[in-house]
C-alpha cells in the first residue's frame, strides 16, 4: 500500500517576513507571510507541483493585461450567467455548477492576469478539483469533472467575445483534452442508470400521497422527465384530439429552441382526469393540497402552523424525489429516483416498437433534425401513444 505524499508546508522566513514553500529542495518565495496573495500563490504552486509541472508563474504582468481572473469571473457571472441560466425568473441548477467550477480557479489563480493563464494552469485547476473530490468523497465522476473544466473554457470564450481576453489565451486552453476513460484511477465512470423493477414501483404507491402516486404512474407511461410532470397544468394540455398533447411551460432543451410536446394516450388520460377540474393556470399536483387532505383525513379541524415555510403550490425535482425516497424506505425496497422511470418507459417502448420510437416519445432530437422531422415525429409519437397509453 503506497503512503500518502506529504504536502509541503506554508512557511515563514523570519529574517524577511516572506512566506515560502520548499519544493524538490528549492525554496519558492510567495510574498508577505499571511497575505491572501501569498496563500493563493502557495496553493497554486502546490497544485502545479502535484500535477508534476512545478513552475513559478511570472510575477510581472503582460503589457496591457490588467484584468484578473477574479474580475473576469465576476463579469462572466453578472453579465452572462445571471441572464442566461434562468428559467421562469428562477436560477437553474446550471448556476450552481458554474459556481462550483469557478471556485478552485479563483482559489489558485484569482489575482493572476487573464493573459497569463494557460494550459498548465488549467490542468492545475483540474488537479485541485480531483484532489478536493478525493478528500471529500473518495473520487469524482469523469463526465462531471470534464464538464466543470469545460465551464472554465467557456468563460474564457465568453471573455474573447467581450474583448476582455486575448483570443490566443482561449485557443491555448482548447488544447487541454478532456480526461478519457482509464487516464486517472481517481476518476470514476458514471454508473449506468437502469430502469426500476416494476414490483418496486408498485410497492411504494401505498406509501405516497395520491398526488405523488399520479405523477409516478403518468411518468412511468409517458417517459416524461421529473421536472416536466411536476409542473403540469390543465391549461398546458390540449384535449381536442384522441391523443392529448401536453406542452410543458419549461423543459431541459428550451434554451436550444427545441419544442417539447408530450403525447398522452388513454392510460395517462385516465389517471389525469381526476386532476383536471381546476383553473387552467393551476398546477395539477400540489404539495399544499396534499398536506391539507392529510390533515382532513386525520380529523384535524384547525389549519396547521408551519415551523418553517408552507408547502409550495407544485412539486419540484427535490421534493418529488424526497417523497419517493421516503416511500422506498417505508416499503422496504431499494432506493430509486423518479428519473429512472424515464428509462422504464424508454426500455418498454424500444422493446415493442424499436429505438426510433423510443427516441420520438422521449423527445431525444438534435437541433439540426428538429425543423425537418418535428411534425412527422409528432404524428408518429401520437400513433404510438394511442396504442400503449
Amino acid at each position: 500500500m503506497s503512503r500518502r505524499r506529504k504536502v509541503p508546508s506554508y512557511c515563514r522566513h523570519k529574517a524577511s517576513g516572506q512566506a515560502y514553500v520548499t519544493l524538490d529542495g528549492r525554496e519558492h518565495y510567495l510574498g508577505v507571510y499571511g497575505t491572501q496573495e501569498s496563500r493563493e500563490r502557495y496553493a497554486r504552486l502546490i497544485a502545479e507541483h502535484t500535477a508534476g509541472q512545478c513552475s513559478v508563474v511570472p510575477s510581472s504582468p503582460v503589457v496591457g493585461a490588467t484584468l484578473s481572473i477574479n474580475e473576469l469571473a465576476l463579469l462572466f457571472w453578472e453579465r452572462h450567467v445571471l441572464k442566461v441560466h434562468v428559467q421562469n425568473d428562477k436560477p437553474t441548477d446550471r448556476q450552481y455548477h458554474i459556481r462550483l467550477s469557478l471556485r478552485p480557479l479563483k482559489e489558485l489563480y484569482g489575482s493572476l492576469p487573464v493573459a497569463e493563464f494557460g494550459p498548465k494552469a488549467l490542468k492545475s485547476v483540474r488537479e485541485k478539483m480531483i484532489a478536493d473530490a478525493v478528500e471529500a468523497r473518495g473520487g469524482v465522476n469523469r463526465r462531471y469533472l470534464n464538464d466543470h473544466v469545460g465551464i472554465i473554457k467557456r468563460m474564457f470564450r465568453w471573455g474573447v467575445a467581450e474583448e476582455l481576453v486575448p483570443v490566443d489565451v482561449f485557443q491555448s486552453l482548447e488544447a487541454v483534452e478532456n480526461l478519457r476513460k482509464g487516464w486517472d484511477s481517481r476518476v470514476r465512470e458514471r454508473e449506468r442508470i437502469k430502469p426500476v423493477p416494476d414490483e418496486d414501483v408498485t410497492a411504494i404507491l401505498p406509501h405516497v400521497v395520491q398526488q405523488v402516486a399520479a405523477m409516478i404512474q403518468v411518468q412511468r407511461i409517458t417517459g416524461m422527465r421529473p421536472d416536466e410532470v411536476t409542473i403540469m397544468r390543465a391549461g398546458d394540455i390540449d384535449r381536442r384530439e384522441e391523443v392529448w398533447l401536453y406542452v410543458p411551460r419549461a423543459h431541459k432543451l428550451e434554451h436550444l429552441e427545441i419544442d417539447r410536446v408530450v403525447p398522452l394516450g388513454p392510460k395517462a388520460q385516465e389517471i389525469l382526469k381526476f386532476w383536471l377540474e381546476r383553473p387552467d393556470d393551476s398546477f395539477l399536483f400540489s404539495p399544499k393540497e396534499a398536506v391539507e387532505e392529510t390533515h382532513r383525513s386525520r380529523g384535524q379541524k384547525h389549519p396547521r402552523k408551519y415551523r418553517s415555510r408552507a408547502p409550495r403550490d407544485h412539486y419540484d425535482d427535490e421534493s418529488y424525489c424526497q417523497a419517493v425516497t421516503r416511500a422506498c424506505r417505508k416499503a422496504g425496497v431499494p432506493k430509486w429516483t423518479p428519473g429512472q422511470l424515464r428509462h422504464n418507459a424508454a426500455t418498454e417502448i424500444r422493446h415493442q416498437y424499436g429505438i426510433e420510437a423510443a427516441r420520438l416519445i422521449l423527445g431525444h432530437q438534435s437541433v439540426s433534425t428538429t425543423e425537418i422531422y418535428a411534425e412527422k415525429n409528432l404524428n408518429e409519437a401520437m400513433k404510438i401513444m394511442a396504442m400503449i397509453g
